[in-house]
């Protein structure tokens, strides 16, 4: 059978026509059906042992949000991340009518409307059996179904992308000076949301006049200052409150610096690694970024001093090394189009193990098979080159932005709403594409189907230390609910996908010894120390082991190795106090403390602080020798 007659089924053909016969049939059919599958999956889900615990990020916008709606509404500091969800989480808790809904059911709502809104987007750009296409394939992207659990921006960065397409092809069908107001003001949300969408703006200033070129030059002027209005009507009151309350006129955040230098510095590697080993947490991270620069410069700076010293010294960083950095950049381009979900306190893969609609949605429609059909779509409906340069050029934009920086799931998630629009808009024009024998084109779609799958397969990150991570923060969780049954089963899952990873093997080691099972705790201790030498906790835990069990030289090496860590210090100090008090020899402990931190930044300097400790407890060793005679 040849090509040019092969054709769907009529039975296919007649339900795709009847669907989309009214314009609004398929968006309201698309939403339902899509608010229907997230409810199910949020069923599913609701058993995960994470998903009434907010660990990480959630944490931070989940405490920001309940200050918000305790009446803490202006905040008394520079924004350091992304305001615009803990105002939403602020929301959803206080409004009554939506009290008794969870977050996660209003993001449901929020993730089906995209849905509804590409079907409207793929019918402007493409045709209405794209559109349709498009809406249901997001209906079962498992990323989709993900990100909707987890108390993070990223749904609500996907609705307001999702919307900012739906706008723009309205415009492009129909322009007027509210749908570029509403363009610019949906545009500003985003950028409350994810900071580099911003990058988008002069992409769409240069595509009003490009493509609207024929349209007369008042008219132009007035649909970009329509968009620039709309968009300094969301962003300009966050300037002035920034202005406000830290002195500084900041238009969104301060964190670009900090996040430009864990991304390009000379030791990233394109997955975020914090400043200190250990503090990956929203907790630590603006403290750190602080300290770090104040240190470097010796003096106290404000938040907008800290942005400009990280961002400086990030390029200064690029300049030596400009190779080293490019090479960096290519990797970081293909990592974001990389099939592997790289999540942060949990991941897909995990989660999917307590959802058989999840795992039945990655398994049909993984990252790759969307990278691959669009890949497809962007062959065969190439002939609408000009009028789909918009949707190229916001694809490009924000995948460079993203890759600028450095990679996580959630960040590169949004492009799967462009994604979804070629893949469906290339399925839809497979038929006339064969009929017109367009022999060329179908065969560069195939070449690029089979492209983007195989070089999106090609895993670039080990999902067994994604899995790990997130068994280990269960175990954390469940632990801290006192299950200590669980929470074992959970750290020995952590252990079997990565055996290195150091704070799983501290934290059981802990919970083993709470327990009253010393010697495994023990154990678990020393392998975590030898992942990582500088593991202040770990090294504390078997120092206070070491104490109890009257190993006093063991125990003031860990202590000493503690002590190296300044924000330990002190407590390290007071322990090492105690050991010299305890052992009764002071001259011992001190020959100990200078072999130790040889290595370190004392340089074989015994501390004042220490050696005060040390004299006061040689000297209260000496009083107790005195009065030994008279008992």
């Amino acid at each position: 059978m040849s090509l040019a007659s092969f054709t769907p089924s009529k039975r296919a053909c007649t339900l795709l026509q009847g669907i989309c016969r009214v314009n609004w049939t398929a968006p309201v059919f698309v939403f339902f059906l899509a608010l229907t599958i997230r409810i199910i999956f949020l069923n599913q889900i609701s058993r995960f042992p994470l998903f009434y615990h907010a660990v990480g990020d959630p944490e931070g916008y989940v405490l920001w949000a309940k200050r918000i709606a305790a009446g803490d509404f202006w905040g008394d500091k520079i924004f350091y991340q992304a305001p615009l969800y803990p105002y939403f989480l602020a929301l959803v808790y206080a409004v009554k009518p939506l009290a008794s809904a969870t977050p996660q059911m209003v993001q449901a709502v929020l993730d089906a409307l995209a849905c509804a809104l590409a079907v409207i987007s793929g019918r402007i750009f493409f045709s209405r059996a794209a559109g349709l296409l498009a809406g249901l394939m997001l209906c079962f992207f498992p990323m989709s179904l993900f990100f909707i659990g987890l108390l993070q921006k990223t749904t609500l960065t996907f609705f307001f992308f999702s919307a900012l397409i739906f706008l723009l092809s309205l415009c492009q069908e129909k322009p007027t000076f509210f749908r570029w107001l509403f363009s610019g003001a949906c545009l500003g949300l985003l950028v409350l949301c994810r900071e580099n969408a911003l990058a988008l703006f002069p992409v769409v200033v240069f595509w009003l006049f490009v493509h609207f070129a024929r349209y007369p030059r008042k008219q132009l002027l007035a649909w970009y200052i329509a968009l620039c209005a709309g968009l300094c009507m969301v962003l300009l009151p966050v300037a002035a409150r920034n202005k406000a309350v830290g002195g500084a006129f900041v238009l969104t955040t301060s964190q670009f610096g900090a996040n430009f230098y864990y991304g390009n510095g000379s030791d990233a590697t394109g997955i975020y690694e914090p400043l200190s080993w250990g503090r990956a947490s929203w907790r630590f991270e603006q403290d750190d970024a602080r300290a770090a620069a104040e240190a470097a410069l010796g003096r106290s700076l404000t938040p907008q001093q800290v942005n400009r010293y990280w961002t400086s010294r990030t390029f200064a960083e690029i300049r030596r090394d400009p190779l080293r950095w490019v090479r960096l950049l290519l990797f970081k381009s293909v990592l974001v189009l990389n099939n592997v979900e790289l999540g942060d306190t949990q991941d897909v893969y995990t989660q999917s193990r307590w959802s058989r609609l999840l795992s039945a949605c990655l398994w049909a429609l993984p990252f790759a098979t969307l990278l691959g059909l669009s890949g497809f779509g962007l062959a065969v409906t190439a002939k609408g080159g000009k009028k789909l340069w918009i949707l190229y050029a916001l694809f490009a934009t924000f995948w460079a932005s993203v890759a600028l920086f450095f990679y996580f799931d959630r960040y590169r998630f949004p492009l799967a709403a462009v994604l979804a629009l070629f893949a469906g808009g290339g399925i839809a024009a497979l038929q006339e594409a064969i009929r017109d024998r367009r022999r060329a084109a179908l065969m560069a779609g195939v070449l690029l189907f089979f492209l983007g799958i195989g070089a999106s397969r090609l895993d670039l990150v080990d999902r067994n230390l994604l899995v790990a991570n997130t068994y280990r923060n269960m175990g954390t969780i469940v632990g801290e609910n006192h299950e200590p049954i669980e929470a074992e089963k959970f750290y020995q899952q952590a252990l079997l996908y990565n055996p290195f990873h150091a704070k799983a093997l501290e934290e059981y080691g802990e919970l083993l010894e709470k327990q009253g099972r010393t010697d495994e705790a023990l154990d678990l201790l020393h392998r975590a120390i030898k992942c990582r030498d500088d593991f202040p906790e770990a090294h504390w835990a078997l120092g206070a082991i070491m104490l109890r069990r009257g190993n006093f030289d063991a125990a003031a090496a860990h202590f000493l190795a503690v002590s190296r860590e300044p924000r330990f210090r002190e407590k390290a100090y007071e322990q090492l106090g105690r050991i010299v008090v305890v052992a009764g020899n002071a001259e011992r402990i001190g020959v100990l403390g200078e072999t130790v931190l040889a290595s370190g930044p004392e340089r074989g300097k015994i501390p004042p602080e220490l050696g005060e400790i040390l004299r006061q407890a040689q000297d209260a060793h000496n009083e107790r020798a005195l009065r030994a005679p008279e008992k």
